[in-house]
């Protein structure tokens, strides 16, 4: 029997973690996702250029990161 390895990108290109957060189990993050402060991403796909937080009342919330401002910082 031959085994073969999967390229399988779970994390994707310039994708961001604030402090505290976490992405466990069969996770997948696209390019350019921001993960905010406190979060757990847990077997859950998140979709490349998105910026997910925890609001005020600590509800996700998920946003376009249109402009790609963060990463304005790192060129």
């Amino acid at each position: 029997m031959v085994t073969q390895k999967m390229n399988i990108r779970l994390i994707g290109e310039a994708s961001i973690f604030y402090a505290d957060s976490k992405v466990i189990g069969n996770s997948r993050l696209g390019d350019n996702a921001t993960i905010g402060a406190g979060l757990t991403v847990n077997n859950e796909e998140i979709p490349n250029n998105t910026i997910c937080f925890l609001d005020k009342n600590n509800s996700r919330q998920f946003k376009t990161n249109k402009h790609n401002k963060i990463m304005r910082h790192f060129q």
